[in-house]
């Protein structure tokens, strides 16, 4: 069901018909209705030339949580700076180690400005 913000401009209160009866919006009132479905043209100018007007409410959009990018780089550091160690004498583990560490270090420092 579309969620409406009803305004009556008008000098008397108006009856609104919603999913299960009516909703009154007093004189200078503004109510938030729920419709059975989106209001057409004959009813629009009907309310209007009583001084009421509808507008819809859109949904909001829920973001989803952000991340703790500063942790996840935290830990990116600490896996290369492990991976440096476990690589011991091997020069080539060595080599791509120390690449992802200095990698890690550059985004955990981008972050931190």
């Amino acid at each position: 069901m579309p969620k409406f913000s009803v305004s009556n401009n008008g000098p008397r209160a108006q009856a609104i018909r919603i999913h299960g009866g009516t909703k009154t919006v007093r004189a200078g009132k503004i109510a938030e209705v729920d419709l059975p479905q989106a209001p057409d043209d004959e009813i629009l100018s009907h309310f209007k030339a009583l001084g009421v007007t509808f507008a819809e409410i859109k949904k909001k959009k829920v973001l989803p949580a952000p991340t703790d990018a500063k942790a996840e780089a935290e830990a990116a550091v600490k896996a290369a700076q492990e991976k440096l160690t476990a690589a011991g004498d091997d020069l080539a583990a060595k080599a791509e180690a120390e690449t992802e560490l200095r990698a890690a270090e550059a985004a955990l420092a981008a972050l931190a400005v």
